[in-house]
């Protein structure tokens, strides 16, 4: 077992692809940004916009919270009757968590992807039972 001394100190070899390229490991990775419009606003009618979107958001949340807090007791006492969670409560309480989570990205400026009513509801993906 020989080591490779042909490879430059401060490197090293990465997957990217079914392929590898070397990168310098005393560099720090470029992590892509999760959205790709995270611009701030720019003029105040952008932000008088954005004001009044974050008022309709803020009230669909306040309705939202309701909702997901009957969703929990309903899944908690299906859970406890049948032994196994309901799938449409499950999907249900996906798409509220996506949704909240959504909102408050959008309300504190960490992202500037509207969401619903502005865009489409979310999907909401269930994470397998083990």
């Amino acid at each position: 077992m020989s080591a490779n001394l042909s490879e430059p100190l401060g490197s090293a070899v990465e997957e990217n692809g079914g392929g590898y390229q070397e990168q310098d490991i005393n560099q720090p990775r470029r992590i892509p940004p999760t959205s790709t419009n995270n611009s701030a606003p720019s003029a105040s009618g952008t932000l008088g916009l954005r004001l009044l979107r974050v008022v309709i958001v803020a009230i669909c949340y306040f309705i939202i919270e309701l909702v997901a807090k009957i969703v929990t007791v309903a899944q908690f006492v299906w859970f406890a009757w049948r032994k196994q969670p309901h799938p449409g409560m499950q999907r249900l309480g996906a798409m509220l968590s996506e949704y909240m989570h959504a909102m408050w990205r959008y309300c504190t400026f960490a992202s500037n992807d509207a969401p619903w009513p502005f865009e489409p509801w979310p999907r909401g993906k269930v994470d397998q039972q083990r």
